[in-house]
């Protein structure tokens, strides 16, 4: 890339104001450092939470040879401190006046141990030998307690099982009342850290009631990746795209994670590195991240301009779950960011900006058995900014009396989704989510509509805006093991500006603030062990206008057509 430069400043806010009112030089401005950045990452979107299958059914009590039959007048439970009489009394109360065999006797102590079960407890319930007068039936409960707490591991495995002795400690207590959800959420967490696999395993303890634990643990890949080809790429920078990630994880053998992310195109180079480590034993991570790019518009009609910039960004963040169990999880995230970017237009250096921002959010997913099974997701981030465009005086002095995006701002994202199994083979999908900002936004920071990840009859980056929402519907039909088809209809809206200025559309009187886009297509999916590939075709069908003066989208041109081709493998 060529070394920026600053010429005469008279000469440089000529341009600066042609460009903030002209809708052909504004299309390669848009194309700046922090835009390229910010389409990368929304189209590495994180994986959907698995859909449940159906749940099991419950188990059947094999039928009893005994010819016992009583008319139940009452049950009297003994042994039972953790749930309250009144609440098992009301389980069994459908029971009192019925006559039961000894299988139907079975049947209530089932129902009381599921009643444990939901209420996480682990719990033996059981007809103790009895003599039954007047009615009265005695249900005998042993709740478990913990007892030992051991690890299975090989001798030459690369993880810490203090690691996960911590875990399971930091919310089961030796002697304690045994809670499974406790437990749960403690394997959750050891199999969620990077270079770890576990599984619990239960038996009698030493003592009467006791319930010991052994941590079976082993070592996943220390070194693992992906990576894959697209054309999820703007025409101006280069269509096809290779992208790479790799994983190192449990170097220090405590659970940490470092991660590389690589992406190069005709006009782009991206590199961020990630590297992530447990804190405390409650499942928290911190997370520090940088990432270098740069671009450079070499063909079309933009070249003679010679558009080219770079951008560097530092992250630290934190995670934490909130709620972690195999139907319900619920997390924060917070992250500090810092990002500079500089682009350069006809030899100029046009903009020096700096992003500060603090980000703090929610997001979880629950899954339950309504229909044969589905899952909701969803989250809510709140970002407080600043936008420093000193760097540059000119851009600066454009900025205040056209666009206004230098100073703080505060923005609101959010997402809810739901994934829906129709059929064996059937599945839908609806998803909703959106931006709301109360100043204009630099371009690392608008909301977007367009691409694979979008609406995807419309080019990446299209309607890139302060505010905005968006509608997504799939549904997916999975017609051969390895194969399945999906439909799709997607609709949005956006205001580019949060406050438009003067002028705005001088270059394009017919441009308005405001507008709605939607698009609908197909897609096509294949994967094995080996291989993951994904074609879609997105059409428009709504009026675009966010066009230019030429009826041109973002990327010059007034195609209504778009296929989006990925074909990616894993090691």
């Amino acid at each position: 890339m060529k070394t920026i430069k600053k010429l005469n400043k008279l000469t440089l806010s000529t341009l600066l104001l042609t460009i903030a009112t002209s809708s052909q030089l504004y299309a390669a401005a848009v194309i700046d450092s922090g835009s390229i950045q910010r389409d990368i990452e929304n189209l590495n979107t994180p994986n959907l939470p698995p859909v449940p299958q159906p749940a099991p059914a419950e188990p059947t009590i094999p039928k009893s040879d005994s010819n016992i039959s009583v008319k139940v007048t009452a049950f009297q439970f003994v042994g039972a401190t953790l749930l309250a009489d009144a609440l098992l009394q009301a389980e069994v109360q459908s029971y009192i006046g019925q006559t039961l065999d000894y299988d139907g006797l079975n049947k209530v102590t089932q129902k009381i141990s599921q009643l444990y079960q939901q209420n996480g407890w682990l719990a033996k319930v059981f007809l103790p030998p009895q003599d039954i007068q007047n009615g009265l039936v005695t249900i005998e409960i042993n709740e478990a307690k913990l007892g030992e707490l051991r690890t299975n591991s090989d001798a030459n495995a690369r993880l810490n099982p203090k690691l996960a002795t911590n875990m399971v400690n930091k919310v089961q207590q030796k002697g304690a009342p045994l809670s499974s959800q406790a437990l749960e959420r403690a394997m959750l967490l050891i199999n969620d850290t990077p270079g770890f696999s576990g599984q619990a395993t239960l038996s009698p303890g030493a003592q009467t009631g006791e319930t010991d634990v052994t941590l079976n643990l082993a070592d996943t890949p220390i070194f693992n990746g992906r990576v894959w080809v697209d054309n999820y790429g703007s025409k101006l920078l280069g269509k096809a795209r290779l992208n790479g990630l790799t994983s190192f994880n449990n170097l220090t053998g405590w659970g940490d994670q470092l991660m590389v992310n690589a992406l190069v195109s005709k006009g782009v180079e991206y590199v961020q590195g990630n590297y992530e480590f447990p804190v405390g034993d409650a499942g928290t991570r911190v997370n520090l991240a940088g990432s270098v790019s740069n671009y450079e518009i070499n063909g079309g009609g933009l070249s003679a301009l010679n558009p080219e910039g770079e951008s560097y960004s530092y992250r630290v963040g934190v995670k934490h779950p909130i709620v972690r169990s195999r139907y319900s999880n619920l997390s924060f995230q917070g992250n500090a960011e810092s990002i500079t970017s500089k682009d350069d237009l006809l030899g100029l250096e046009i903009a020096d900006r700096d992003y500060r921002a603090l980000t703090l959010g929610l997001k979880g997913d629950h899954s339950d058995s309504f229909g044969l099974g589905g899952t909701f997701w969803g989250g809510v981030s709140l970002t407080a900014g600043d936008l420093d465009l000193s760097g540059n005086r000119d851009d600066l002095a454009v900025d205040r009396i056209t666009r206004r995006t230098d100073g703080r701002y505060n923005k609101i994202n959010f997402y809810l989704g739901r994934q829906q199994i129709l059929g064996e083979k059937l599945t839908a999908k609806a998803l909703f989510s959106g931006q709301v900002a109360d100043e204009n936004l630099g371009a690392y920071e608008k909301f977007s509509l367009g691409g694979p990840a979008g609406l995807a009859g419309f080019t990446v980056g299209e309607a890139a805006a302060d505010e905005g929402w968006m509608l997504n519907l799939e549904g997916k039909y999975a017609f051969l093991p390895q194969w399945s088809a999906s439909v799709l209809a997607d609709a949005g809206g956006v205001c580019q500006l949060k406050n438009t200025f003067a002028g705005f559309n001088a270059g394009n009187p017919k441009l308005e603030n405001c507008y709605q886009l939607a698009s609908v297509g197909f897609g096509l999916d294949y994967t094995n062990q080996y291989l993951d590939a994904k074609l879609s075709y997105g059409r428009r069908v709504s009026s675009n206008r966010g066009l230019d003066s030429n009826g041109n989208d973002s990327e010059g041109e007034d195609n209504k057509h778009q296929v989006w081709l990925q074909i990616m493998t894993q090691f």
